[in-house]
């Protein structure tokens, strides 16, 4: 059973695209059409873009892709920002999962979901995965997978 987020992930590809258009475009037509003396609101809006920016770069929207083939747990995932956009993935068999968490951060608006594998040592914890562009209904599938395998390993979900 695979779960992505393509659809989500698509949309915020253009947003990123459309911010910076957005914003060159709006300080072109103040510039030309002359609307405000001064560079005082120029730099408000410079301000506010950078705020957004940085807003939807902690929020670290990921492209997911969940798997669960041959016994394994797959998942694979990067960035979709301009920056940072690393491709990752998780792989262990999925006997070996311990739990899972749904962890809040930044604010409680992003949600990161941590793995935990068995190991020879002890207990693995996989770095969180933002599952902040994914949609509400993928991620309770995810959600619901991950749990299932836990119950068919004989652990509390």
């Amino acid at each position: 059973m695979s779960i992505d987020n393509k659809p989500n992930a698509g949309r915020i590809k253009l947003l990123y695209l459309l911010v910076p258009f957005v914003f060159t475009a709006f300080i072109a037509v103040t510039i030309f059409l002359e609307t405000f003396d001064g560079y005082d609101f120029l730099f408000i809006v410079a301000i506010v873009f950078i705020l957004i920016i940085m807003f939807l770069h902690n929020i670290k929207f990921r492209y997911i892709i969940f798997d669960i083939k041959d016994n394994k747990i797959v998942l694979r995932y990067h960035g979709l920002g301009p920056i940072g956009t690393t491709f990752k993935s998780i792989e262990f068999p999925a006997q070996k999962l311990a739990k899972y968490e749904i962890q809040s951060a930044f604010f409680g608006i992003r949600k990161e979901l941590v793995l935990y594998q068995e190991t020879k040592k002890g207990i693995a914890k996989y770095p969180g995965v933002s599952l902040s562009a994914m949609a509400s209904k993928d991620r309770e599938k995810l959600l619901a997978v991950l749990y299932n395998v836990l119950k068919l390993n004989g652990k509390k979900g």
